[in-house]
C-alpha cells in the first residue's frame, strides 16, 4: 500500500513540476523529463556511510563510492585522507568460480558491518555472508545457502555471528566456521523466530525492523517469536504493472486477531529459552533492549496505542516490572529517545508537554531532569558522547519550525544546550563513537543533499566534504521554488503548508491544483 502511495505522490510531484520543463508547442521535452526522474536526478553521493569502532588508532569513516569503479573507501576524520579498502570488482575476481560464479559487475555488496574488534568487515552479497579481513585484505565466504542470511549481528566480542535464516535463529562461530541452529520450528506465516511479521516491520518499526538482540556479555540473545496462525490472510493486488498479480499477506484488520508475540531470552550455553512475562497478549512489544546490568527492557504498547509501558524483565526467570508509563487520550507515538547509559541510568523520549523532549531517569525509573530544552521537538537521538553530551535532531516549535531539522547538543547533567546547525534547511548527524567527529548531511527544498565530516562537535568546526556528483542533464535552479506559508487551523492555530507554483506563474490566471495530504502518525 505504501508503495502505491509513493508512486502516486511521485506522479503528483512530477505533474506539478511539468511547466518548468522546456516546451515546444505545449509539448514537454521528454529528454528533460527523463533527466529529472532518473535515479541520479538529485546528484550522486556516497552510500552505506558508517563509522568504525573506536580503537587506539582512532576511528575511521567508511562509505561506498564509484571512482574508477565502485570501492569501499576509508576516511581519517583528523587528516581528511582517504583510501580504498577494497574494490568490488577485485573482490569478485578473487572468488573461486565454483564458490561465486559472478562476473565483476555481479559481485555487489548489499550491506556491510564492522566487527566490534575493528579488524574486519562482514559483507552481504546475494544473501550470503563474507568476512573481509583488513590486515591481509582477504575475503572468506561464511555461508552458501539458497535462503538468505538476514539481519546478521556480531557478538559483543566479535567472535561469533547470529542471523536469521528461514525464520529461525542461527549462530556461527567465526574461528571454526561451524553453525548451530538456535531455533528449529520457523515457518513462513506460522512461527517466526528472531524476525518480525509485516505489521511490526511496517507500522511498529517503520520498515527498519530487527528481531533479536545480543546481551552485553554475549552469553544470551533476546528475540521475538511470532505465532501467526490466528491471523487472517488478505489478498494484495499489485496494479502498478501491466499484468496485475495478487500476493497473500498475513494482515490483521481492525478488531481481528494480531499475531501472538513473545520475547524470549535464549541462553547460548544451555540452549534453553526463558519467556518474559509481559502480561496481556493483545499488546505490541514494540521495542526490546538490554540494560548494562543484564535485564531486558521491553516497551509494551497497548493495542489502542494509548498507553506505553517500559518494562524491566529479569533474563533468568522472566519476571517483569513497570519502570514508567506514558499515556495519551488519542495515541502515544513510538518515537526516539530510549537509551541506556553505562551506569544504568537511561534517557526516555516523551510528548507529555505536547512536543517530544528527552528526559533523564535513574535505573529504577525515577525522573531526574529534562535534558533537551523547551521550544524544540526531538525527531532523533543521535548519540550520547563519552564526555557527557546528548546529540539530537529536532525542529523548533515555532510557527514554521517543522519545515526544518537541526542538530543540537545538550549536557546530560546540566542545563546547557547548543545548536550545531544554525543554517536554514534539513540537517542530520551520524556521530563517531568517540564523539569527536560527525557526518553532517544538509539540504533544503532548493538544494540537493550534501555530506561532510565535521571534525569537532561544536557550532563552528572545520569540515571535510565527502565526494559528490551534480545532477546530470538539467539544472535544478531552473525549477520552480517551494513557498512556505501557514493556513488557519482550529482554535487560532496556524498550520504549516507549502505550495509549488508553475513556471511563469500569472496571478491573474486560474490554474488546476493538485492537493496532497497524508495524515498518518509520524508524518510531516
Amino acid at each position: 500500500m505504501h508503495s502505491t502511495r509513493s508512486a502516486l505522490v511521485a506522479g503528483c510531484l512530477a505533474l506539478l513540476a511539468l511547466p518548468a520543463f522546456s516546451q515546444v508547442d505545449g509539448q514537454v521535452d521528454s529528454a528533460t523529463l527523463r533527466a529529472v526522474s532518473a535515479p541520479n536526478a538529485s546528484g550522486t553521493r556516497p552510500t552505506q556511510v558508517a563509522w568504525s569502532p573506536e580503537k587506539p588508532g582512532g576511528v575511521r569513516l567508511t562509505f561506498f563510492w564509484d571512482e574508477e569503479g565502485e570501492a569501499l573507501w576509508s576516511l581519517d576524520p583528523a587528516t581528511g585522507k582517504r583510501e580504498a579498502l577494497f574494490r568490488t570488482a577485485e573482490l569478485g575476481r578473487s572468488q573461486p568460480a565454483e564458490a561465486a560464479a559472478r562476473d565483476d559487475a555481479g559481485f555487489q555488496v548489499e550491506d556491510y558491518l564492522w566487527s566490534p574488534r575493528g579488524d574486519s568487515l562482514l559483507l552481504t552479497v546475494d544473501g550470503d555472508l563474507y568476512l573481509y579481513t583488513l590486515g591481509n585484505r582477504s575475503l572468506r565466504q561464511l555461508t552458501r545457502t539458497p535462503a538468505p542470511e538476514e539481519d546478521p549481528k556480531f557478538s559483543p566480542d566479535g567472535s561469533r555471528l547470529a542471523f536469521v535464516r528461514d525464520y529461525d535463529l542461527v549462530l556461527l562461530d567465526l574461528a571454526s566456521g561451524k553453525e548451530r541452529a538456535l531455533t528449529t520450528d520457523g515457518q513462513k506465516d506460522v512461527f517466526l523466530n528472531g524476525t518480525t511479521d509485516w505489521v511490526y516491520w511496517e507500522e511498529i518499526w517503520e520498515r527498519d525492523a530487527t528481531g533479536f538482540w545480543w546481551s552485553p556479555d554475549g552469553k544470551r540473545i533476546a528475540y521475538y517469536r511470532f505465532d501467526e496462525r490466528a491471523v487472517e490472510t488478505y489478498p494484495i493486488a499489485n496494479l502498478a504493472i501491466l499484468n496485475p498479480t495478487v500476493a497473500d499477506q498475513k494482515y490483521p484488520r481492525p478488531g481481528e486477531p494480531n499475531p501472538e508475540v513473545r520475547v524470549g531470552v535464549l541462553d547460548l550455553e544451555s540452549g534453553q529459552t526463558t519467556w518474559m512475562a509481559t502480561g496481556e497478549e493483545d499488546s505490541y512489544l514494540a521495542r526490546v533492549g538490554w540494560s548494562p546490568s543484564g535485564d531486558v527492557a521491553i516497551q509494551k504498547l497497548s493495542r489502542d496505542q494509548r498507553k506505553l509501558d517500559l518494562l524491566r524483565c529479569a533474563a533468568v526467570d522472566g519476571r517483569c516490572s513497570t519502570l514508567l508509563s506514558d499515556s495519551w487520550p488519542t495515541w502515544v507515538n513510538l518515537g526516539p529517545g530510549f537509551e541506556y547509559l553505562p551506569d544504568g541510568r537511561f534517557l526516555w523520549g516523551s510528548e507529555e508537554s505536547n512536543w517530544r523532549r528527552l528526559y533523564l531517569y535513574d535505573k529504577d525509573g525515577r525522573r531526574l531532569r529534562a535534558v533537551t530544552p523547551e521550544g524544540w521537538s526531538v525527531t532523533a537521538l543521535n548519540s550520547v558522547t563519552p564526555d557527557g553530551w546528548v546529540v539530537f535532531t529536532a525542529f523548533s516549535t515555532k510557527e514554521l519550525g517543522a519545515a526544518e531539522r537541526h542538530v543540537l547538543r545538550a549536557r546530560l547533567d546540566a542545563d546547557r544546550f547548543e545548536e550545531l546547525t544554525p543554517e536554514p534547511g534539513t540537517h542530520s548527524a551520524l556521530v563517531a563513537p568517540d564523539g569527536k567527529s560527525w557526518v553532517h548531511t544538509w539540504s533544503t527544498a532548493e538544494t540537493v543533499p550534501r555530506l561532510e565530516v565535521r571534525r569537532a562537535l561544536a557550532p563552528v568546526a572545520s569540515a571535510v566534504p565527502l565526494p559528490f556528483q551534480a545532477p546530470p542533464g538539467y539544472d535544478p535552479a531552473t525549477l520552480p521554488k517551494w513557498e512556505l506559508l501557514t493556513i488557519p487551523g482550529p482554535d487560532g492555530v496556524r498550520l504549516p503548508a507549502r505550495i509549488l507554483k508553475p513556471a511563469g506563474f500569472d496571478p491573474s490566471r486560474r490554474y488546476p491544483v493538485i492537493v496532497y495530504q497524508y495524515g498518518g502518525p509520524g508524518s510531516q
